[in-house]
């Protein structure tokens, strides 16, 4: 999607910049992808074995409430190993964009984005991510769609050279959404 800033004037005040992010929708998915019959689902991780997660996340085809395939892509990726993943999901993901995204989105340090899990409150086991969609087009791959960048670049990454089988303590440590941005009240 793209994004842009503004500066915003409504009768004759100045209001500031603002960022104007396109909309995710049933026109981007015309614009962007050959067959737009696809579901379209905003924020939803696919780690649910039942159907009522993805269909409150679904944008598209809502009338016809069959979310069969992000149930099978949760299905398939839970059987999946690290030895098989690459070859299990050839077809069904669409790797080497999800493999730019996620070298630009870590390098950029966006704190906003699917690897941002927030939790919400202390104590709280579950925990989500936003401002991307998935789009599932009939007859391809699954693909993911970033969104809403607007908090990339705003703190260097300092973990950026941290291995990714690191298991100290510190590093799988889920930090509360009004810690993460400096609230005091939580």
């Amino acid at each position: 999607p793209r994004a842009t800033h503004a500066k915003l004037t409504v009768n004759g005040e100045y209001l500031g910049v603002f960022v104007m992010v396109e909309q995710v929708d049933k026109e981007f998915i015309q614009d962007h992808y050959t067959n737009d019959d696809g579901n379209l689902y905003k924020s939803v991780w696919p780690q649910y074995d039942e159907p009522e997660p993805y269909l409150e996340a679904l944008k598209t085809n809502e009338e016809l409430a069959d979310v069969s395939d992000m149930l099978a892509l949760d299905s398939l990726l839970a059987s999946t190993s690290d030895d098989t993943f690459v070859g299990d999901v050839d077809g069904v993901l669409d790797l080497e964009m999800m493999a730019s995204y996620l070298a630009v989105d870590r390098a950029t340090s966006n704190a906003d984005g699917i690897r941002g899990f927030y939790c919400y409150g202390f104590g709280v086991t579950e925990c989500e991510n936003a401002n991307y969609y998935w789009y599932g087009e009939p007859g391809a791959e699954t693909h993911l769609i970033p969104w809403d960048l607007d908090y990339a670049l705003t703190e260097p990454n300092d973990d950026l050279g941290r291995s990714m089988s690191d298991n100290s303590p510190e590093a799988c440590e889920p930090v509360s959404f009004c810690e993460y941005w400096g609230q005091t009240d939580c």
